[in-house]
């Protein structure tokens, strides 16, 4: 980098710290810093359009001295036609001081036409680390923002993991409660289907059709059993007994009534 660049350039840095180290927003002190050299920027555009300013007005003096040593030249000419050498040779006296004045100039629009071919390269190098330096402020201003982002959701975690743990034991209590009323309800179904609840009274097993069922089950049970008594009954007397004649009647039959509650008290016979 030129010397005028690199004077520029640690300006900038040098301003860049400065700004950044006391702002409290780096984001601020970002746009601060690129303001400032774009200023730069605007600055050494602006002594570069000086100089060529400064360029064509010397270019124009420089053309001057050139026009008045043609005509000088074309005097001196003249005057040697007209067999009068002292007046040319006064021209030729003006156009060497004329010469000697226009040296330096054309010495210093040299020189003037280097530092501007310089300056312009500078300032086109100075225009692309402005665009970087832009391209960088973004980006680390998108950088900020998504780090403040960050802490701002670390921060709202702090002090949480209470907060998850009270939440984890409601949710292992629910857990289990669950599991219980499921347990629960379970059993239930499964003493509904295999009939269990529907002996207990007042318990239905919730299909008409199976209760009408087990009703006719039962009656039929109980059937059994009274047929089953009176056959030991009727076995427990004996053969019937046999006709005869004179005194020996035939024994009148006992009636026997069916208690209510469908069972004999066989002590009373």
């Amino acid at each position: 980098m030129t010397g005028l660049g690199q004077r520029v350039a640690d300006l900038f840095h040098q301003k860049a710290n400065d700004v950044i180290n006391k702002a409290e927003d780096p984001r601020q002190a970002l746009d601060y810093a690129y303001s400032q050299a774009q200023d730069l920027l605007t600055k050494v555009r602006g002594g570069l359009a000086a100089i060529a300013t400064a360029r064509a007005e010397l270019n124009a003096q420089d053309q001057d001295f050139a026009r008045q040593e043609a005509k000088l030249e074309g005097q001196a000419e003249r005057a040697v036609r007209a067999g009068r050498d002292d007046l040319a040779h006064q021209a030729m006296e003006r156009q060497v001081t004329i010469e000697q004045q226009r040296a330096p100039l054309q010495e210093q629009l040299k020189q003037l036409d280097d530092q501007q071919l310089k300056l312009e390269a500078q300032v086109r190098d100075l225009e692309t680390k402005v665009s970087n330096l832009d391209t960088q402020r973004k980006s680390l201003k998108a950088q900020y923002d998504a780090g403040q982002a960050t802490a701002a959701v670390y921060e709202s975690l702090t002090g949480i993991g209470d907060h998850v743990a009270d939440i984890g034991g409601a949710y292992q209590r629910a857990t289990e409660k669950v599991q219980a009323v499921q347990a629960r309800a379970s059993a239930l179904s499964g003493l509904v289907n295999d009939g269990t609840l529907g002996t207990i009274p007042g318990i239905s097993s919730g299909d008409a059709l199976d209760d009408e069922l087990n009703k006719i089950d039962s009656s039929t049970g109980v059937d059994d059993r009274l047929s089953a008594i009176k056959q030991r009954v009727l076995s427990s007397r004996g053969p019937a007994p046999e006709l005869t004649s004179g005194r020996d009647t035939l024994a009148p039959k006992s009636t026997v009534e069916m208690p209510e509650d469908g069972v004999f008290d066989l002590s009373d016979m």
